[in-house]
């Protein structure tokens, strides 16, 4: 699995392309000025998916300058995609609306070289894609740190239940969060869970 990091926009989001095989993905895209485009240019990679963690704006808002590909995130979300983050906490964010398709995904389905755990906390349909070796979190995990729980749609008991769905991930794969420095599965579960 080749992987690329792009730290992008005003929170420092980290934006990962994925490719394994035929499969290249682009995973939290967030407003960039081409960046994305040219480090798909660069190695000549197709893109097949758009796949999102969560609906928040610093998470989706570099979803409409991307190529033609399969735009998923997890059917709890799904109806939060931009414009509509008010609904989220967020009544400040007048962003640009996504009109591409979008084809929700539920825990368990199988995308590519990853599988779907639904980690709901930080957002209802907060999700994490898991591949041998690798997960890639989003919002739902941090290495040392614990993701913001006073959203409107945030749910703390949700996250706690998420975390002990998370200890039965490989605790050695590297974790790839969505803002932060990486390390492990292992880092990215508060010692007091």
């Amino acid at each position: 699995m080749d992987i690329v990091k792009l730290t992008l926009g005003p929170y420092a989001t980290h934006t990962y392309l994925v490719k394994e095989d035929r499969f290249c993905a682009v995973i939290d895209p967030e407003i960039n000025d081409g960046e994305i485009v040219a480090a798909l240019h660069a190695r000549d990679w197709a893109l097949t998916d758009i796949l999102i963690t969560h609906a928040h704006f610093d998470h989706v808002r570099g979803v409409n300058g991307l190529p033609a590909a399969t735009l998923r995130i997890h059917e709890a979300d799904a109806p939060y995609l931009l414009p509509r983050n008010e609904e989220l906490g967020m009544p400040f964010l007048k962003e640009e609306a996504i009109t591409r398709p979008v084809v929700p995904f539920k825990n368990g389905d199988k995308i590519g070289p990853f599988t779907v755990l639904h980690m709901p906390g930080h957002s209802p349909g907060s999700a994490v894609f898991v591949a041998p070796g690798h997960v890639f979190s989003g919002d739902s995990m941090f290495v040392h740190g614990v993701p913001a729980l006073d959203f409107v749609l945030s749910d703390r008991g949700a996250y706690m239940g998420s975390l002990q769905a998370a200890r039965a991930l490989d605790q050695n794969a590297r974790l790839h969060a969505g803002h932060g420095g990486e390390g492990t599965v292992r880092d990215g579960i508060p010692m007091w869970i």
